[in-house]
């Protein structure tokens, strides 16, 4: 996926955060888990969190920035909670979004509740990042919540 064109797309309706500073995105490479999905990695150079139509349900989607993603996953104690799962986003409405980190090939984007929810398992929403991004895969998902599906 070109994230530059994706961007650029009027259809994608991002509220783009300047690029991160480099420095803080190799600092941020080296403590996150190495099998983040490239896509992922390859949008967090181009703007440092943002926010935007949510492609996985009606409402706001807020992309963390580089310096808080870390951070921001041990406050909701995340490796214990879900443990192989990486948080990168919420919604703002106590839905934090989390990549599955365990598959050996790709990384399905799951959603678990802010606080601590008993015997909550994470539910898998789109079977990868990209997926996520599309906009024609978001178009459909703002249609559908507009119809109530």
């Amino acid at each position: 996926m070109n994230i530059e064109k994706l961007l650029a797309n009027p259809r994608f309706r991002w509220e783009r955060a300047p690029t991160p500073d480099p420095e803080v995105l190799q600092s941020f490479l080296r403590s996150a888990p190495p099998n983040l999905p490239r896509t992922y990695v390859r949008l967090l150079q181009q703007t440092n969190g943002g926010h935007g139509p949510n492609p996985f349900d009606s409402g706001p989607f807020s992309l963390w920035p580089v310096e808080e993603v870390v951070r921001r996953n041990e406050r909701h104690g995340l490796s214990e909670r879900v443990p192989g799962y990486f948080g990168f986003a919420d919604n703002g409405g106590g839905r934090i979004y989390v990549f599955d980190l365990r598959a050996p090939d790709g990384a399905p984007v799951c959603s678990v509740a802010g606080e601590p929810v008993e015997g909550e398992e994470p539910k898998q929403l789109r079977s990868s990042f990209s997926e996520a991004l599309d906009p024609e895969t978001r178009l459909l998902v703002g249609r559908l919540a507009l119809l109530g599906g």
